[in-house]
C-alpha cells in the first residue's frame, strides 16, 4: 500500500518542479510555445525556400505543414490524457521531423532521436500506433507545385503571412529574395 503513495508523492513533485521551470524560464501557467514558431519547422520552411532545394531535393509542402499541425494537435490529447506536459509526449522538433521523413517504424523514427521519449517507447501503450496512423493516412505524395515556396509569386506572400509574425516576415522575405537571386 506504500507503493501507489509513493508513485503520486513522485508525480507531484514532477508537477511541481515543472512549473518552478516554466517560473523562472518566464513562461505562465498552461503557456506553450507555438507550433508555427518553432525553430525546426521555421528552418525547415526556410530550407525549402532556398533556390538549391528546387533540384531534386524533398520540399516543406502544404501537406507536411497539415501533417506537421495534426501530430501537435495528437500530442496536445495525449497529454491531456496522461496528465502530463506536451514536452513529455515528445517534442515539436520530433513532430517535425516525423512529418517531413514519414517514418514507418521506431527504428527510423530512431534516426531522428535515438532515444525515445517513454509514452512513444513504451510499446504496451498505443501512442506510436496512433501517431503512425495519422502518419501514414495523410497522402504524403508530392509534386512540384506542392512546395511551400515554389516561387515569388503570391503563394510566397500568402505563406509568409500565415507563418510568421510582422517582423520576422520581412526577415524571412529579405532571406528568400536573396537566396532565389543567388
Amino acid at each position: 500500500s506504500d507503493l501507489p503513495s509513493f508513485e503520486k508523492v513522485m508525480k507531484a513533485i514532477s508537477i511541481s518542479q515543472k512549473r518552478c521551470l516554466k517560473v523562472w524560464a518566464g513562461k505562465e501557467e498552461g503557456e506553450n510555445e507555438s507550433i508555427l514558431r518553432n525553430q525546426s519547422f521555421i528552418s525547415m520552411i526556410k530550407q525549402s525556400a532556398n533556390k538549391q532545394n528546387h533540384c531534386g531535393a524533398y520540399n516543406w509542402t502544404d501537406k507536411n505543414t497539415k501533417l506537421y499541425t495534426e501530430l501537435a494537435d495528437w500530442r496536445t490529447k495525449v497529454a491531456e490524457r496522461e496528465s502530463v506536459d506536451v514536452n513529455d509526449v515528445c517534442s515539436l522538433d520530433l513532430l517535425c521531423w516525423v512529418s517531413y521523413k514519414i517514418p514507418r517504424n521506431r527504428s527510423e523514427l530512431r534516426r531522428f532521436e535515438y532515444i525515445l521519449p517513454a509514452l512513444i517507447e513504451d510499446k504496451s501503450l498505443p501512442y506510436f500506433d496512433e501517431m503512425r496512423k495519422i502518419v501514414s493516412a495523410m497522402d504524403m505524395t508530392q509534386t512540384t507545385t506542392d512546395a511551400v515556396f515554389y516561387s515569388l509569386s503570391g503563394k510566397v506572400e500568402e505563406n509568409v503571412n500565415t507563418f510568421f509574425a510582422k517582423k520576422e516576415r520581412q526577415i524571412f522575405i529579405a532571406t528568400a529574395v536573396i537566396s532565389v537571386a543567388a
